[in-house]
């Protein structure tokens, strides 16, 4: 008897979850999770995972499909994004999403913060970000170069500052 309760309390709690999700689809295909707002990668990117992790059907693919691929991608999190949720979609962006990567590795700012994004964001985070992408799209990355550009961010210790704060 407690069993198909918890049962019935999961599948409850589990449709509740998926109703919240779907509801914050845009019409674009996109989502949001502020209501009235518009869709965004990242939340389009987590509304698929939850889905994806609930075994839920995604709501209008070929609308998700569309807003994913018109998203501008001109910074790590926008690629990040975008890839993330186009390899759960189906999608194939890579040629796209790989061209786009392969610009900010190349460029001399590729790990590290943005002015953009100095706010909200580290260079740890960023970094992170385009070392997956590239895992994920098989683009291969000089990590002598990345070990040495971590390497610059720490103390005598070995503890590890923030370069923004001593550079400004």
């Amino acid at each position: 008897m407690i069993l198909i309760k918890a049962r019935r309390l999961n599948d409850l709690l589990r449709s509740k979850v998926v109703n919240y999700v779907v509801n914050r689809q845009n019409k674009d295909g996109g989502y949001t999770f502020c209501q009235g707002a518009e869709s965004n990668a990242q939340d389009t990117y987590y509304g698929l995972s939850i889905l994806n992790l609930l075994k839920t059907n995604f709501p209008n693919p070929q609308e998700t499909i569309k807003f994913i691929a018109d998203i501008c991608l001109d910074i790590i999190y926008s690629i990040y994004y975008v890839t993330k949720a186009s390899l759960l979609i189906g999608e194939d962006l890579e040629a796209k999403l790989k061209k786009n990567l392969a610009s900010i590795l190349n460029s001399k700012n590729y790990f590290g913060y943005s002015a953009s994004f100095s706010e909200v964001s580290s260079e740890f985070t960023t970094t992170f970000m385009a070392l997956e992408l590239a895992y994920l799209l098989k683009i291969n990355v000089d990590t002598k170069d990345v070990t040495k550009w971590l390497l610059g961010f720490k103390n005598a210790d070995w503890r590890i500052w923030n370069r923004r704060t001593i550079e400004h």
